[in-house]
């Protein structure tokens, strides 16, 4: 009789919500600095400048330069301006750091009885899918982020202080 290993207590899925999360905090600054009801602080654009020089050889905003950037700004970035670039930022780390539908430690079903069950075989072909497309999906996020970044640096419009970019 073959025994299976427990499977983990993670949920599957655990990315969704830092994606979400990612995708209301960009659309609510994105249509804010559009509309002018919101300008970086020099602080915020020079992070914003040390993500974007950061990123320039290969265009990926990752975990570690997230971090560096977050720490480079202290406690007045997280506090000015509402901190809601920090919290824009914060959000992409922890989508960029939680593990996804095909991390090793991620709950799986455990194997059936039969390996040509055609019930597993649908059900395992539907979660890479989602998979794949979660992927994407946070991948988008990700660039969507990076080109904020992008705007706000090249044209921060008014300040939150008042001056000019």
């Amino acid at each position: 009789m073959t025994t299976h290993a427990l499977p983990s207590t993670r949920p599957v899925l655990p990315e969704r919500a830092a994606l979400t999360r990612v995708r209301t905090l960009l659309a609510t600054l994105s249509r804010d600095h559009a509309s002018a009801r919101w300008a970086p602080t020099a602080l915020e654009a020079r992070v914003g400048e040390l993500l974007l020089t950061a990123s320039a050889g290969d265009g990926a905003l990752t975990a570690p330069r997230l971090r560096a950037a977050l720490a480079e700004g202290s406690m007045s970035f997280l506090a000015d301006n509402g901190g809601r670039l920090a919290l824009l930022l914060g959000a992409v780390l922890e989508l960029l750091i939680s593990p996804g539908p095909t991390d090793p430690g991620a709950a799986r079903p455990a194997a059936p009885e039969d390996p040509y069950d055609a019930e597993h075989t649908r059900e395992t072909a539907a979660r890479e899918r989602e998979a794949a497309g979660h992927a994407r999906e946070a991948a988008d996020a990700v660039d969507a982020v990076h080109a904020i970044l992008d705007r706000i640096t090249r044209d921060p419009g008014l300040r939150a202080d008042g001056a000019k970019g």
